[in-house]
């Protein structure tokens, strides 16, 4: 079961626990970790785990839409800087990662669409151990399709490959 709690008022259209859509560790190095599921689920929960992740960062996509559909707003602390930063128009939500450098990286990623009108919004918090420092993100998003209901989640390295031992976890909530 996953971590934390939801908060109002998302908590209060959602029923009862959330179930593991879909689960992954990875034996070998691989170039994405995809789950497809029934649109029942009008949230999901996305948990990672990956060690010397990739060589820059990460992408997550919703429904293999690649369109101008996603706005991303983050906030990065590396050792002593933080940061900040907004893109719109994008083909997908970018997320945090270790720069080409041995280090860790743990990830919850919550997204929620309660109908098909409706924009999905997106919350990421991530840690990343670093060999000398350690980061962390935090991530506000939006999909702005408002034509379909979640059934699909795609998460893939800006450059090279997720490492073996790499876990992730897709949890589902039904409305």
């Amino acid at each position: 079961m996953p971590v934390g709690t939801l908060s109002l008022p998302l908590a209060s259209v959602l029923t009862g626990q959330p179930e593991v859509i879909g689960s992954s560790v990875l034996g070998a190095a691989a170039a994405s970790v995809s789950f497809q599921f029934p649109s029942v689920y009008r949230a999901v929960l996305v948990e990672g785990w990956t060690k010397d992740t990739v060589s820059a960062f990460f992408y997550i996509r919703v429904n293999n839409d690649t369109g101008a559909n996603y706005s991303v707003q983050q906030i990065a602390v590396g050792g002593t800087s933080v940061t900040g930063s907004r893109l719109t128009g994008q083909n997908q939500w970018s997320g945090p990662g270790v720069t080409g450098i041995a280090g860790q990286l743990q990830f919850s990623l919550f997204i929620a669409k309660t109908t098909a009108a409706a924009k999905a919004q997106m919350t990421m918090i991530a840690s990343i151990g670093l060999v000398a420092s350690i980061g962390m993100d935090i991530t506000g998003g939006e999909w702005g399709n408002t034509a379909d209901l979640l059934s699909r989640v795609d998460i893939f390295p800006s450059g090279g490959n997720f490492a073996a031992n790499t876990s992730i976890t897709l949890w589902g909530y039904r409305l």
